[in-house]
């Protein structure tokens, strides 16, 4: 089916192997500008064409795709685990596994599956440092790796900040201070190795024509380029760049129906838990960090720039859902109760299921049942 892929990805992962380094590719006619900032989906899909032996169709791209969420979904459950608990991480990988969103993209071939492996890894490995110098490396790679994912990869690092800092919390100033130097240092490292992989034999010229790029996609946009097509149904400004914040919130109460009101639900929640936890501001700010930085940088407003809000919904849905079940258990109050309040509130026209959830409950009373 016509996807980005099929017009571009494809042919360029064909190709990938034909040159003596990965940036040459984009010299060939219609790679100048709109691969550049994707390399890491490319040389996935390129490996892919080959063990499949398939350079004609779409199937080795989103077998990638497919392949890349498969591992989110584990790496989403083990970095909940350690920033909450097993039940909560167990709550946040239903949400993510559940959502139709990123299961668009793999169907499209197109990067934001990628990129979000990617970041999930480097914080993976982040996570699970502890100092050990060796996975603050593979976490800086993963970075690269991410960076050259999307060009939307640096919308992704205020979580990444985030995250970094989360894991210190507890920590002095002065020994914040000496990680930030000896880890930044390493991550840095690790961020060199795909970077120069992806840009020589000429770094700045690569950098330079990727900035190209990016001008292109604030001034050249698919409002811009499809314009003449697009005005038969409503006209727009030459400097179009979407329907405004309105339409970015339809748009994600559209594709995330269930999960962005609750994510609404608890922005609230954690606004009023910040008056006594000062931390949540922060929080709160880093998982709207993606809306900030669409807006301030004035690219187009659809889907996959905003794609990496997910994770800035997903994980604070956890840390608002983990904060009301441990107040709740902290003042006593457990299983039981919550079966209490359903019970009591239990339709009129759902008797049978109201009987059920009483002798569950009861045999829960007795141990008899988890």
């Amino acid at each position: 089916w016509p996807t980005d892929s099929w017009n571009a990805y494809r042919p360029a992962g064909k190709m990938l192997f034909d040159h003596p380094f990965v940036s040459q590719v984009h010299d060939e006619v219609g790679f100048k500008l709109i691969m550049r900032g994707k390399e890491t989906l490319i040389l996935a899909i390129a490996l892919m064409q080959r063990f499949l032996g398939d350079f004609e169709s779409e199937y080795p791209a989103v077998l990638v795709l497919i392949a890349a969420m498969n591992i989110c979904f584990v790496l989403v459950f083990q970095i909940s685990k350690r920033l909450f608990n097993e039940t909560t991480a167990f709550i946040v990988f239903l949400f993510f596994a559940t959502t139709c969103w990123p299961y668009m993209y793999v169907l499209q071939a197109a990067h934001p599956p990628m990129v979000l492996l990617m970041f999930l890894a480097a914080v993976y490995f982040l996570q699970r440092a502890e100092g050990r110098k060796l996975l603050i490396f593979l976490s800086g790679i993963s970075l690269g790796l991410m960076l050259f994912s999307s060009p939307t990869s640096p919308i992704y690092l205020p979580y990444y900040v985030g995250f970094w800092f989360f894991l210190h919390r507890d920590r002095k100033f002065i020994e914040i201070s000496k990680n930030i130097l000896i880890q930044g240092m390493m991550i840095l490292a690790g961020i060199l190795i795909p970077l120069l992989y992806f840009t020589l034999p000429d770094p700045i010229a690569y950098l330079h024509k990727f900035q190209d790029f990016l001008n292109f996609s604030r001034r050249g946009n698919d409002f811009i380029i499809w314009r003449h097509l697009l005005e038969q149904y409503f006209s727009f400004p030459e400097s179009f760049r979407g329907g405004g914040i309105i339409w970015v919130l339809k748009y994600m109460f559209l594709i995330l129906p269930i999960l962005f009101p609750l994510y609404i639900a608890s922005l609230i929640y954690l606004m009023v838990r910040a008056f006594t936890k000062k931390a949540y501001i922060w929080i709160i700010l880093i998982s709207l960090s993606t809306l900030i930085l669409v807006e301030v940088s004035q690219v187009a407003q659809f889907g996959r720039n905003y794609f990496s809000w997910f994770i800035g919904i997903i994980f604070l849905i956890g840390m608002a859902g983990y904060d009301f079940f441990y107040i709740f258990k902290d003042i006593g109050l457990g299983i039981a109760d919550i079966d209490a309040i359903i019970i009591t509130h239990a339709p009129d026209d759902h008797p049978d299921s109201l009987e059920a959830l009483v002798a569950h409950s009861h045999r829960r009373a007795l141990g008899l049942a988890l």
